[in-house]
């Protein structure tokens, strides 16, 4: 039987889960800037081949023009995919979330952490010190450095001289890190203002493309009683496509279970978007990995989707 929460750990999931909200609605404004850029784009290239390069409309303040000579790259680049459009809305992102963990949650997560409990739960704090790296060079010289960007022990985005770029993989992957991609509404506050936050995945439209695999989380507990929830891997695809996914090790004697728990932290997403425990023999192609996902139960919370096994 499970042991109950205390009351510090029932405090500190109540302050995660509202910092998780703050930045599940940061990100949906990312996700409308992005979905808005681009249809800026198509409307700019559309009105370019109709009418040439003149002076288009800008968004929002419509008696303003936007000269293309004086910015030197029409609009319809400015608001192209990867220009500079985008540039600027994932930067923004990546300020906005970590101003909302330093000034409005960070105090609170460490007021409710019992780091002298050695079962407590405790705040993941790790992606957020990645993301400070990644702001600052972000924010100062726009390149990695081996002690900020290219050091970091989570998100390892970047390399050692790479010009920061932030994508939506990263974020993405950002959110995976954090645990807060999950399907079904989680409560955040109860009556008469009840507040709930989720993502839904739209799997009814599949045309049979494999994206990439742009993120991948170990998970494990030893401890649980049902072996399927024993090793496990919680993964995100470039479109969005999440889900908790377990693995069933071939046996598991007191030996092999020693050096499956020192092992699973391992695992990486390799250069061909395959997922991998280097040591243990694991190799899990992204289609099948994908393909398991799509046909994962529906509910709500984490999505455990058909086992995988593997061997030695």
């Amino acid at each position: 039987m499970p042991r109950k929460l205390t009351p510090l750990e029932k405090r500190w999931i109540r302050v995660e889960v509202e910092f998780r909200r703050d930045v599940i609605v940061c990100t949906r404004c990312l996700l409308f800037q992005i979905d808005a850029i681009h249809s800026l784009h198509r409307r700019a290239r559309e009105l370019q081949a109709t009418a040439g390069n003149n002076t288009e409309p800008l968004p929002v303040y419509p008696p303003l023009r936007g000269r293309p000579f004086v910015v030197g790259v029409p609009l319809s680049q400015q608001a192209a995919p990867d220009g500079p459009m985008e540039a600027a809305a994932f930067r923004s992102w990546v300020v906005e979330v970590y101003w909302l963990w330093e000034t409005r949650h960070r105090v609170a997560h460490e007021r409710a952490a019992r780091p002298d409990v050695p079962d407590a739960i405790q705040p993941e704090v790790a992606p957020l010190g990645d993301l400070r790296r990644v702001r600052n060079n972000m924010l100062h010289g726009g390149v990695a450095t081996k002690d900020n960007a290219a050091g970091c022990k989570v998100l390892r985005w970047f390399k050692e001289g790479e010009h920061i770029q932030v994508r939506l993989r990263h974020v993405l992957d950002f959110l995976n890190q954090m645990g807060w991609l999950t399907e079904g509404p989680i409560l955040v506050s109860g009556p008469p203002d009840v507040q709930a936050i989720g993502w839904h995945v739209n799997r009814d439209d599949w045309d049979g493309r494999i994206p990439t695999l742009v993120s991948a989380r170990p998970m494990l507990d030893t401890n649980a009683e049902n072996p399927i929830y024993r090793y496990g891997a919680s993964i995100v695809f470039e479109d969005g496509v999440h889900g908790c996914v377990p693995f069933v090790p071939p046996s598991e004697t007191p030996e092999e279970t020693e050096r499956m728990s020192r092992l699973w932290p391992a695992m990486t997403v390799t250069d061909d978007g395959d997922l991998v425990v280097p040591g243990l023999g694991v190799e899990i192609s992204a289609a099948r990995l994908y393909r398991s996902l799509m046909k994962g139960e529906r509910q709500a919370g984490p999505m455990w989707g058909p086992a995988m096994r593997f061997s030695k």
